[in-house]
């Protein structure tokens, strides 16, 4: 009687065991393939918000102007060419718009002054910074997709570096799991 008692210890001692095993294995798992999925997030994306005043771009929680976004976009020469040309209509609208504020500001300064305005030099102004609205928007586009070329190039990049190869195969202490990243 007491060998068959042994005999179901041991059996119910085994099954205890690879159960503890197979949870082990399960969480073990689990864990590993979290650590995969969030590392797949890559920090530095730049993220684009729309506010009050145009787009913002941020990266790492720090907002980045023109020269920043050329400055991050160098290693990246696709995103970097569409950066540049956005950055250089970004300056010839800026241009644009002052002098055409400018023109406006003089003659409104000899209206209120109570001289004799030239509303022809107001005009040309206006025109001006008309012209500098849709020469804005088309650097708003540029910068856009600048931005998303960079974030696309950078995600396949990560991607390429960072694959992950799993082999089960014989090593110098016997049998193993081979992970290579």
């Amino acid at each position: 009687m007491s060998s068959i008692f042994i005999d179901i210890f041991r059996f119910d001692f085994l099954f205890r065991y690879l159960f503890m095993l197979k949870s082990l294995f399960v969480t073990f798992l689990t864990l590993f393939v979290s650590c995969q999925l969030l590392a797949q997030i890559s920090p530095d994306r730049i993220e684009i918000t729309r506010t009050s005043g145009g787009l913002r771009y941020s990266k790492n929680g720090e907002t980045l102007k023109i020269g920043h976004l050329v400055k991050v976009m160098k290693n990246d020469q696709q995103a970097y060419r569409l950066i540049k040309k956005a950055s250089s209509n970004n300056s010839f609208s800026t241009v644009v718009g002052c002098v055409g504020g400018v023109m406006i500001g003089g003659p409104l300064a000899f209206f209120i002054a109570g001289k004799d305005p030239r509303w022809v030099v107001a005009g040309i102004g206006a025109g001006l910074g008309l012209i500098s609205i849709p020469i804005h928007n088309i650097y708003e586009k540029q910068t856009k997709l600048a931005v998303d070329t960079y974030n696309t190039n950078l995600t396949s990049t990560n991607r390429d570096n960072l694959r992950t190869t799993y082999s089960i195969g014989l090593t110098s202490s016997g049998m193993g799991l081979l992970i290579k990243f």
